[in-house]
């Protein structure tokens, strides 16, 4: 019978420290999150812009360079931004400067929003 309310005791401890940890774990920022999202859904309109009719790619990419000014504020790294990082979010930023160049010729656009995805993708790498 000892066994048993032992048991019963370390369950309901281990119950409440599992619901303490996810309450806690909860109450992350949204806003990196949310701003990885957007980013994600504006650059799968781009390549249905182009993947579809070679045209409409500007508004998306346009609105890209935008949110990518938001990154490092985003980004939880306390005081001081990684220099790794910011190295990253720099590439992107090139990146989409060079595929807004590109937003006229359809044969660009692909290889430039493909760079487009390759930066983002080196950063989730390290970051994510």
């Amino acid at each position: 019978m000892r066994y048993l309310v032992c048991l019963v005791i370390g369950l309901m401890a281990g119950a409440l420290l599992a619901s303490t940890a996810a309450a806690i774990l909860g109450k992350r920022d949204p806003y990196p999150r949310a701003l990885m999202s957007v980013m994600q859904h504006e650059l799968k309109l781009a390549r249905d812009a182009t993947a579809n009719r070679c045209e409409g790619i500007a508004k998306p990419l346009d609105l890209l360079a935008t949110l990518t000014e938001d990154i490092e504020v985003a980004m939880p790294h306390g005081e001081e931004v990684d220099r790794v990082f910011r190295q990253y979010v720099g590439d992107l930023r090139s990146t989409l400067a060079t595929a807004r160049a590109a937003a006229g010729d359809c044969a660009r656009q692909t290889q430039a929003l493909t760079d487009v995805g390759n930066a983002c993708s080196a950063c989730h790498r390290d970051y994510r």
